[in-house]
């Protein structure tokens, strides 16, 4: 899926009844996003550059 400062392609799916997700994703160098997951963990890997998360309470 195209988000316009990332694309996203999911690897493992609910359906697939693993109890998790995996996504592959490349977010565009130089661009933010704002994210809210109130269901659920979020777990970031960065493979190649980088990049720092800033959470609710300011921290990175």
């Amino acid at each position: 899926m195209d988000y316009g400062n990332r694309a996203s392609h999911r690897l493992l799916t609910r359906a697939d009844e693993m109890g998790s997700t995996v996504c592959h994703t490349v977010v565009n160098a130089g661009t933010e996003s704002y994210l809210q997951y109130s269901n659920h963990l979020e777990v970031y890997d960065c493979i190649v550059g980088s990049g720092e998360i800033e959470v609710a309470d300011g921290t990175v």
